[in-house]
């Protein structure tokens, strides 16, 4: 099963990253913020999400065979990575899928409970995926944000460390 998406993916430190959003949101700027911070692109602007296997619940998202390191950047044209990045690290035509964030312009998601993360669920093929929605906004330096997301909820989601601090500050 296959299913086609409009998006970005790229690799944080071996987690499969899939970047979601409306057009010109800044999704290809924010790809090519994270290849020049060490990162590894997997695709940009047409992606495939797949199943991996019948049985298990991994999903794979890839890129299509044409479109191998290149970046569509909105009035500037289609570019190889390989021009523009010098900390250029590789590209990967596939990854398992870990974790969905999706750009957003609803700044009033910043002034929401502080301690409540945006973290939901995105869903394909009756498979749910992590989902971070990442509010932009001026001065936010959204590959930082976007490691950052990496490091904490990927790394010990399932470990729930928000919980921990909630629970933890709840009782002050």
């Amino acid at each position: 099963m296959q299913l086609s998406v409009h998006g970005s993916a790229v690799c944080i430190d071996n987690y499969g990253i899939l970047i979601i959003g409306p057009s010109s949101i800044g999704k290809t700027e924010l790809v090519i913020e994270l290849i020049s911070r060490g990162h590894q692109l997997i695709a940009d602007d047409y992606l495939i999400i797949e199943k991996k296997d019948e049985l298990g619940e991994n999903l794979l998202v890839s890129t299509t065979k044409d479109s191998i390191g290149y970046l569509h950047i909105r009035g500037i044209g289609f570019i190889h990575i390989k021009q523009i990045c010098n900390n250029f690290t590789g590209i990967k035509t596939s990854s398992k899928l870990d974790l969905v964030i999706e750009l957003s312009y609803d700044s009033n998601l910043l002034n929401q409970d502080p301690i409540a993360p945006l973290l939901q669920q995105e869903v394909f093929f009756d498979i749910c995926v992590p989902k971070f929605i990442l509010p932009i906004g001026r001065n936010r330096n959204l590959a930082l944000l976007s490691e950052i997301i990496v490091k904490h909820y990927v790394k010990q989601l399932s470990q729930g460390p928000n919980l921990d601090f909630i629970n933890k500050f709840s009782s002050i």
